[in-house]
């Protein structure tokens, strides 16, 4: 009877979160290696950059909720287990997608794209070199201004990007996301290079 009660309630909690968590033995599913692979769709969430922070909040809690051990503490051992590692893959997956960076990760492997070298990046890494055995800080200090200047107009026009994604998806916005994910990480090493050069002189 315990067993039913559980299953029951847990049931009512995995009808709210759109999630695959009980069989129809009313036990914990086993979890699947392959289920994992897309976070968004193992939590049953939209895949999007911005605006899933109460997603990923309601879905954690409403299956800690579920799947608390308390609620199969009567249970056999298999359903023990199971639950558990549910719980843990569901606790994984939300991490995952916890900051703005991660996310970008996760949709840019979902949709095979991988960050290249931009050619913009080529004209300022050359400035770059030219000023490495500069003696001059105030040169060097004028070109990070510029390189954070720049910095801060990509990741607007990135925003703008990824806020369109979120409204329609397209590849083609996704590649040139990707485009400026890879100038601004360019930069953001740079501009390290940069504070560390100004430091010792």
């Amino acid at each position: 009877m315990q067993n039913v009660l559980v299953a029951a309630e847990a049931a009512s909690q995995h009808n709210r979160v759109n999630l695959k968590l009980l069989g129809s033995d009313g036990g914990p599913l086993p979890l699947d290696a392959g289920e994992t692979l897309n976070p968004f769709v193992f939590l049953g969430i939209p895949e999007r950059f911005y605006g899933i922070d109460d997603n990923l909040a309601a879905v954690t809690r409403e299956c800690a909720r579920a799947l608390h051990p308390d609620r199969f503490v009567h249970a056999n051992p298999d359903w023990q287990l199971r639950a558990s590692q549910r719980m843990s893959a569901v606790t994984h997956a939300a991490r995952s997608l916890r900051s703005l960076s991660d996310r970008r990760g996760v949709i840019f492997k979902n949709h095979g794209i991988t960050l290249g070298k931009p050619a913009g990046i080529f004209t300022w890494a050359e400035r770059w070199f030219d000023l490495q055995d500069s003696l001059d800080a105030a040169a060097v200090a004028r070109f990070g201004t510029e390189l954070q200047a720049e910095t801060d107009r990509l990741e607007g026009i990135r925003m703008g990007l990824e806020k369109q994604w979120d409204a329609t998806p397209e590849l083609g916005l996704l590649q040139e996301i990707a485009d400026i994910t890879a100038l601004v990480q360019t930069f953001d090493s740079l501009k390290a290079d940069i504070s560390r050069k100004l430091e010792k002189q």
